[in-house]
């Protein structure tokens, strides 16, 4: 059974919850990690597919490029 305080939450979201972690936002700088991770690939530098990308990596990246 439902408490009050739940119910009144619910009717104040429009009757469903929503998860604060809900939609993906890029990254502040606006720079794109695919095209890094597609830069460092073809200089030979190893990294992974997922996660965040090393500010070193980033700093090198925008240097080659002019970005």
């Amino acid at each position: 059974m439902r408490g009050s305080h739940e119910s009144s939450m619910d009717s104040q979201n429009g009757g469903s919850r929503r998860s604060a972690r809900s939609g993906r936002r890029g990254p502040a700088s606006g720079l794109n990690t695919t095209e890094v991770r597609e830069w460092a690939k073809a200089q030979g530098i190893e990294l992974k597919d997922r996660g965040r990308v090393r500010a070193e990596l980033v700093v090198k990246f925008k240097a080659a490029t002019g970005q």
